[in-house]
């Protein structure tokens, strides 16, 4: 995992670059997120909406705050390159459940927690046991 670092570390670059050209605040967002039995852990991609927006915490297609590069990055998924860092500390793996906030998981519900009973991902997720869906997968 770490070659895949290193070989897209020029990519990594460029984007961080632009993100910091076209908008004000850090290139990289790092938030809490609930991964593999509710461990928490911090979750790195590049800041793709305006800083110090007051809003509810979940994004809807046509948001405002989302930055116009960052709808490109969000398009192509490059916002979430710097994951690998998190995939490379064992954090996340490449394939598995979208990791959760904190405050968006239930750990003490078995419907709710079952995205904590797995790896969270990061190339290829899987929205089964979001507090949101109310389907088995």
């Amino acid at each position: 995992m770490g070659m895949a670092l290193v070989l897209c570390s020029p990519l990594l670059v460029a984007v961080g670059l632009a993100v910091r050209a076209t908008s004000a605040g850090p290139a990289l967002l790092r938030q809490r997120r609930v991964g593999l039995g509710g461990t928490e852990f911090t979750l790195v991609k590049f800041r793709t909406m305006r800083v110090n927006q007051d809003a509810p915490g979940v994004t809807a297609f046509g948001d405002p705050r989302i930055t116009p590069l960052g709808r490109w990055l969000r398009l192509l998924k490059l916002d979430e390159l710097p994951e690998l860092w998190n995939v490379m500390r064992g954090e996340m793996a490449l394939v598995g459940p979208r990791p959760e906030a904190p405050g968006w998981v239930d750990l003490s519900d078995p419907h709710g927690s079952r995205s904590s009973a797995f790896d969270p991902g990061s190339l290829i997720r899987s929205h089964c046991g979001s507090a949101t869906r109310s389907i088995s997968c």
